[in-house]
């Protein structure tokens, strides 16, 4: 029953498509230099620290290895908007079978369990909460919003790749899964699939 929330949740992050694996875009305009990555924490279950307003905002799910209960969905997307200093609000959104099928969306909390806020826990109403673990950020300096991320939950029973734009460079995407390799996550490169979205959003 633990992956309903997280399916829910992850529209973020989490409801997943179900296409067939396919190479990410080489046209996202992150991907003019070799990528950055944020620190690992001490104990290196996730990023190091994570500054909210950069978190915040509308994510693309560009793959995710996904769940039972995510398998029809495809155009998926998270939005997180703040609540206060340690919760935000996540919406996730997705449609139903395919680009043109009805839209599915569930609106729930996630919390932050300490100050680096790359732990969180999310909360969409079924009587438990769900472990969402920022595990690889995008390492730019300044103030512009993150521009790719992946997030685990459950020590890697699922993850995510996610970006700002609706493609992701191959470099990046790349990066990401040898990232999750290299944490002795559970064949990542076979698990993942990619989430596929409108045409017209990747212009």
């Amino acid at each position: 029953m633990r992956s309903i929330p997280l399916s829910a949740f992850l529209c973020l992050c989490a409801l997943p498509g179900c296409a067939t694996p396919e190479a990410p875009s080489q046209d996202d305009p992150a991907a003019e230099e070799a990528p950055s990555f944020l620190p690992y924490s001490d104990d290196g279950r996730t990023v190091s620290s994570v500054t909210p307003e950069r978190y915040l905002g509308l994510w693309y799910e560009i793959a995710t290895t996904g769940s039972f209960q995510q398998g029809t969905c495809v155009g998926t997307t998270a939005t997180y908007s703040p609540i206060d200093a340690d919760t935000v609000e996540v919406y996730n959104r997705c449609l139903r079978g395919d680009l043109d099928g009805p839209v599915s969306e569930i609106t729930g909390t996630a919390t932050a369990t300490d100050s680096s806020f790359s732990r969180l826990l999310v909360d969409f109403g079924f009587g438990f909460e769900a472990p969402y673990d920022i595990v690889e950020l995008d390492g730019s300096e300044g103030d512009a919003p993150y521009a790719f991320a992946g997030v685990s939950s459950f020590e890697g029973g699922q993850l995510w790749i996610l970006a700002r734009r609706p493609v992701l460079d191959a470099g990046i995407y790349e990066a990401l899964v040898e990232r999750f390799e290299d944490r002795d996550y559970a064949d990542p490169r076979g698990r993942l699939q990619m989430t596929p979205h409108a045409p017209e959003e990747a212009e």
